[in-house]
């Protein structure tokens, strides 16, 4: 299992980085920890990886364009990183199956 994820995280890196290419770096590095955090426990099969890496992608596009437009801590971003976040939680729940979803969610919560 463990080889399986490694290899899929290897994968999703390189597709992250040849489609994030605007990306600035801190975004590229933080979408793939969160896909391959995702990836181990929510034990996501490789389409759900490539939906994922695609999403992650097109959400930090979303987020740095409102930083660049706004500034971070300004009331417009907050405004709006509220419709891109609930954006990004819908398509989490859509892309993820019951079993997903809670392992992710104890996953979480013993984190705390």
């Amino acid at each position: 299992m463990k080889k399986i994820i490694i290899t899929l995280t290897v994968l999703l890196c390189g597709i992250l980085s040849a489609n994030a290419q605007e990306l600035k770096p801190h975004f590229v590095k933080r979408a793939k920890a969160i896909i391959a955090e995702r990836t181990e426990h929510m034990d996501l099969n490789k389409e759900q990886v490539k939906a994922l890496t695609k999403k992650q992608n097109e959400h930090f596009m979303n987020i740095q364009k409102l930083h660049d437009k706004y500034g971070a801590g300004s009331e417009e971003f907050k405004t709006e990183i509220k419709v891109i976040q609930k954006s990004y939680n819908k398509f989490i729940v859509e892309f993820s199956t019951p079993e997903q979803r809670k392992k992710w969610n104890e996953y979480t919560k013993s984190k705390k």
